[in-house]
C-alpha cells in the first residue's frame, strides 16, 4: 500500500493555488478519441494502438533536443509550447494530456495542466493546476513556431498521425 501510495506522488505531485477551470470537452463529431480543448489543445483518450506508440517512441526519442531548444528560448518565449504527459489515472490506466511546461529538465517536467482530463488522474490534479511528473512519462511535445496551433510546428508526433486519421480539429 505504502508503494502505491509513493508511485502515485512521484507521478503528480501535489500544488496548490491555482483555481480548476470549466467542464471536459465532448468527443469531435466523428465520435473518435481525438478530442479538440477549447480550440487549441488536444488530447487522446483509451487504448494506445502501434501507430501511436511508435509517435510516442519518436517524441521521447527527439524531447532531449527539444528541452534544449524550449531552455535556450528563455521564459518570455516559451508561449508556443506544450507537453503531452502520459498521466496515470484512478482507475489504473493513461491519459495523455497537454502540460504548458515551466521547468524541464532532463529527469521531471513541472508545468499547467492545459487540458481537461477526460478521466480522473491519479494525482487529482485538473485544469488549470501545476503538476510535476518524471521525463519519462512523457508522450509528445510541440512547437508552435508562430504561437498558434493552426500555424507551423515542431514535433507534435501524436498530433500528426491524429490529424492523418481524423482531421484537424
Amino acid at each position: 500500500m505504502l508503494v502505491a501510495v509513493a508511485a502515485v506522488l512521484a507521478a503528480c505531485e501535489q500544488h496548490d493555488g491555482v483555481p480548476a477551470a470549466g467542464p471536459a470537452a465532448a468527443p469531435g463529431p466523428d465520435g473518435s478519441a481525438w478530442r479538440t480543448i477549447d480550440g487549441s489543445a488536444t488530447a487522446v483518450t483509451g487504448a494506445v494502438d502501434p501507430q501511436l506508440a511508435a509517435a510516442i517512441t519518436r517524441a521521447r526519442s527527439t524531447a532531449g533536443d527539444a528541452r534544449q531548444r524550449w531552455a535556450a528560448l528563455g521564459a518570455s518565449n516559451r508561449a508556443g509550447w506544450a507537453v503531452k504527459w502520459a498521466a496515470p489515472t484512478t482507475e489504473g490506466g493513461v491519459e495523455h494530456v497537454w502540460i504548458r511546461p515551466t521547468t524541464w529538465s532532463r529527469h521531471r517536467i513541472e508545468g499547467w495542466l492545459a487540458s481537461p482530463p477526460q478521466n480522473p488522474l491519479a494525482c487529482g490534479h485538473l485544469l488549470g493546476e501545476l503538476v510535476s511528473f518524471p521525463a519519462e512519462e512523457l508522450s509528445d511535445w510541440v512547437q508552435f513556431t508562430e504561437g498558434t496551433s493552426q500555424g507551423p510546428r515542431q514535433g507534435g508526433f501524436t498530433i500528426d498521425l491524429l490529424e492523418q486519421r481524423h482531421g484537424r480539429p
